[in-house]
């Protein structure tokens, strides 16, 4: 079982109340056992990161603990997201969400159904330090799902992103399926109906994060943006996590700086078949391959840190073929079904910032993110020094037809 660390989860849930509070500065403190600490700087909009400030006093672990290569993440607790039916939540709903999350005061917002191109959000409850899901409380929907926008498309829309800037909602869209790779309407401020590009297009406009203060003329903004090949077409996308600076001013055409992007020609690892290992292949490549995809990047110390997923590093990746199960493969997949796992690569900014060409940076640590979730990982958030994740349980306490949201937190410590 899971250790208890319910002081830590009442301290996030305080740290947040207090947000709505706090204005557009200062500092948020919390008196713990007679001993106050300054646990978090308040973020002031499109200035930077809070987040790195509150680490200049990491707390001890409290409990077991899990490794992103030099650092450690303790899992905090967990809580589920309220399914909807007929319509109860607005325009969307989260089932099958995309998993672009945006965690922000006493609310956590995620993206709905790709169908439905919106966003709603629920209430951010104290995580319970538990592995049984049966014991997460329900967060309930206390924003309607709504549709970004009502410019029409007439084709699939997916959120990559979402994230308040400067009292916004700021939100990051790409075309699902583009052979021709023309759109171009990559950011919108939630409720404006207008939509403007992105430097660096679907490379590009994925998670948004504050930069912090120390990195911030070295990367060439108070921001940063990425994304990875989480969709189809791989000639439009990244080949393994990229990472962009911009001003963090939403509703304009945005230019952006690149620090990391992986082309075909120059891939993070691997994709497609490896000629080399011609027909059935071979455990696939560690650092990237077809069954990757990353959800969200951020800064630590000096460290860009990315989470997301994997797979093939056992059974390899086929495509269209037929698994070890019997079932077929829809198109890219491992052979083994259950060779997918959670996963993180962390680089060194120095050796991004120093490098010649944005597809010549590696990570100098990655593997498998062993903390505890409810499933394979499908968003990602980081916010106040914690990550939460957002998986879907095939436990379906709600529903016997569908998968369950649920969210895990967990903090970085010392």
């Amino acid at each position: 079982m899971v250790a208890t660390v319910a002081t830590l989860g009442a301290s996030a849930l305080v740290l947040r109340l207090m947000l709505d509070f706090a204005g557009s500065s200062g500092n948020a403190s919390l008196v713990e056992g007679g001993d106050t600490r300054s646990l978090l700087a308040v973020r002031q909009p499109g200035t930077g990161s809070a987040e790195q400030d509150a680490e200049q006093e990491l707390a001890a672990c409290a409990g077991p603990f899990s490794q992103l290569g030099e650092h450690k993440v303790e899992y905090i607790g967990g809580f589920r997201l309220k399914l909807a039916y007929q319509g109860n939540h607005g325009a969307g709903r989260v089932q099958h969400s995309t998993g672009a999350l945006d965690v922000e005061g006493d609310k956590i917002w995620v993206s709905g159904h790709p169908d439905t191109y919106s966003v709603g959000a629920f209430e951010y409850l104290e995580p319970v330090p538990t592995d049984s899901m049966k014991e997460m409380p329900i967060s309930q929907n206390v924003v309607k799902f709504e549709r970004v926008s009502d410019i029409q498309y007439g084709f699939k829309l997916i959120i990559t992103g979402i994230e308040h800037i400067g009292g916004e909602l700021v939100v990051h869209t790409a075309q699902y399926y583009s052979g021709q790779d023309t759109f171009r309407d990559h950011q919108t401020v939630f409720g404006s109906n207008n939509a403007f590009t992105v430097q660096g297009h679907t490379q590009a406009a994925g998670w948004m994060k504050p930069v912090p203060p120390e990195w911030q003329e070295r990367l060439g903004g108070p921001w940063l943006m990425g994304y990875a090949s989480n969709l189809p077409i791989n000639g439009r996308l990244s080949q393994g996590p990229s990472l962009y600076a911009w001003d963090g001013v939403p509703g304009k055409d945005i230019d952006t700086v690149k620090h990391l992007d992986y082309t075909l020609e120059n891939p993070l690892g691997t994709y497609g078949r490896d000629p080399a290992q011609a027909g059935v292949l071979a455990p696939a490549n560690g650092l990237w391959n077809e069954i990757s995809s990353a959800y969200v990047g951020f800064i630590r110390d000096d460290d860009y840190i990315v989470v997301g997923r994997t797979g093939g590093l056992v059974s390899g990746i086929g495509y269209k073929d037929k698994r070890s199960n019997g079932t077929l493969m829809g198109g890219y997949g491992t052979y083994d079904v259950d060779d997918v796992y959670n996963y993180y690569w962390i680089y060194d900014l120095n050796d991004v910032i120093s490098a010649e060409a944005p597809y010549m940076p590696k990570p100098y640590a990655s593997g498998k993110f062993e903390a505890y979730t409810e499933g394979r990982i499908v968003g990602a958030d980081y916010e106040y020094g914690q990550l939460f994740i957002m998986s879907f349980s095939q436990t379906r306490l709600q529903s016997p037809y569908e998968s369950e949201p649920v969210i895990t937190v967990h903090r970085f410590c010392s």
